[in-house]
C-alpha cells in the first residue's frame, strides 16, 4: 500500500493517470480547479485513512472510486466540485 498521496495546488491538472494504483492510506486532492475526471484512479480498491476532494470546481462525476471496496476508514469529505 501506499502511504498518503496529496495533489495540491495544481492549476492546470485536468486528468489523473495512476491506473497502477491500488491502495493508498490517504488521498488529498485539493485546489485542482481543472481536474474533470478521476477514471485515472480506476484501479483503486482501499484508501484506509481518508479521501478529500476540495476545490476541484471541473468535477462533475466521482466515477474512478467505482472499484474502492474496502471501507474507508477515515474521514471523507467531498466539497466544491462542479454540476
Amino acid at each position: 500500500m501506499c502511504g498518503t498521496i496529496s495533489l495540491i495546488d495544481n492549476l492546470y491538472l485536468a486528468n489523473l493517470d495512476l491506473g497502477a494504483l491500488t491502495s493508498v492510506g490517504a488521498l488529498i486532492l485539493y485546489n485542482n480547479p481543472a481536474l474533470s475526471s478521476l477514471t485515472g484512479l480506476s484501479n483503486l480498491t482501499t484508501v484506509s485513512n481518508g479521501l478529500w476532494v476540495f476545490g476541484s470546481t471541473a468535477l462533475t462525476s466521482l466515477d474512478g472510486l467505482n472499484n474502492v471496496s474496502s471501507p474507508i476508514a477515515g474521514l471523507l469529505e467531498i466539497t466544491a466540485i462542479g454540476n
